[in-house]
Order: C-alpha cells, then structure tokens, then sequence
C-alpha cells in the first residue's frame, strides 16, 4: 500500500531538516496550506486547481515527482468526501425575550453608524497605502516541461487590473484567475504584473523551461 501523499511531503521536508516556516518563506506558499497539506486536511485547502498547483510546486521544491504526489492527493481526496444522502433536521432555537425601547434603538443606531464610519475609513486608509495582493498557485517557478502549453493560476486582489505578458487577464470576484501561456522551446520568462484602483503595483516573474521531446 502507498503511503499518503501527505506523509510522502513530511517525511522528506524532515529529510531535509527543514521547518514549515522555512519552506513556507521559501516556497511563498501560505503556511497554513502547507499544514493542511502536511496533515492531509482537505477541509483547510483552496479549491482543487489551487491546491494542485500548490502541491506541484511543494513537490518539486522538496525534489519529489509532482505528478505522482498530485495522483495520490486525488486518490486520497475523493476516498475521503463524504458521500451521504441524509439531511439532519434544523434544531429549534431558544427564544430570549428583549424589551426593546426607543433609548435602546437611539444608542444601538449610534454605536452602528460610529462603529461603521471607523472602519471605512480605516480600510479607504489600508487599501491606499499598502501594494496589490498576488500569489501564484500554479506553476513553480524554474519548472520543466515538456507540453508548450501551461496554465497559470493564482489570486489577487478582485478589484485589481493584472496582466500576463502584457496582456489583460480576467479576475474573477474572488480574486481568482486562471490562463493558459504557450512557451517556446528552452526558457520562457512569464511576467505578471498587477496594479490596484490606487495605481499601486506588484510584479512577478516565473521562469518555466520547455523540453522538446
């Protein structure tokens, strides 16, 4: 019987005498995927396209074969969903009387409206000064291939304009995207370039190698 694909990830990462920290800072994968990754915590992971980069690109940081690691991860996955057809009934709630007065209406108006104006205005704070938010799923970078087509996935910020290449991508409102890059033979450079409404910018530079056959 194989071992699980995430016992395959902790035995080699402590092979190497490395810590969840380091490979996270290493890696830029969020460390509480790599945990959920290490501990086989499905629940705790981004949808499937996500998570499959993301365990590509582990897989071949820690020199393990990605696609062997991603075949046992969805092996592992579809045993573990649960598969039941029985709907638990909705369990009545406790009633607790509250007198409501207009005093008590002046004041919970009060505390809402200076509670909310607080907090936009500390988020408008946030947004303008720090940079766009992006993350790159999938692929690693420096990885060889051998199709001269891959996909490239990732997240940022929804509101924000991102480019491959050059060229404007879709993001979709839960920050998402996903586009397939055609590479030429040898070394390709794939450049993302993302900026905010506030003109702030962050790029990226992936560096993927096509092998001929």
């Amino acid at each position: 019987m194989e071992d699980s694909f995430s016992v395959i990830l902790r035995a080699r990462r402590e092979e190497f005498k490395r810590s969840l920290p380091q490979e996270a800072l290493e890696t830029k994968i969020p460390l509480r995927f790599l945990t959920a990754l290490e501990e086989g915590q499905f629940d705790e992971l981004p949808a499937e396209v996500y998570t499959v980069g993301l365990l590509r690109r582990y897989a071949h940081h820690l020199n393990l074969n990605p696609e062997g690691i991603v075949r046992l991860y969805r092996q592992e996955y579809q045993r573990a969903r649960p598969v039941t057809n029985e709907l638990v009934p909705p369990q009545p709630l406790a009633r607790v009387p509250i007198v409501i007065t207009p005093r008590l209406i002046a004041i919970t108006a009060l505390t809402l409206f200076f509670v909310g104006v607080i907090g936009y205005v500390g988020f408008q704070i946030y947004t303008f000064v720090r940079t766009p938010y992006l993350t790159v799923y999938e692929p690693a970078s420096n990885l060889e291939v051998t199709d001269d087509v891959i996909l490239v996935a990732g997240a940022t910020d929804s509101d924000a304009e991102l480019s491959i290449d050059g060229h404007p991508v879709v993001v979709s409102e839960a920050g998402t995207f996903q586009e397939e890059i055609e590479l030429l033979p040898g070394t390709n450079t794939i450049s993302l370039r993302v900026v905010n409404r506030f003109g702030r910018a962050l790029g990226k530079t992936i560096v993927v190698f096509l092998r001929t056959k």
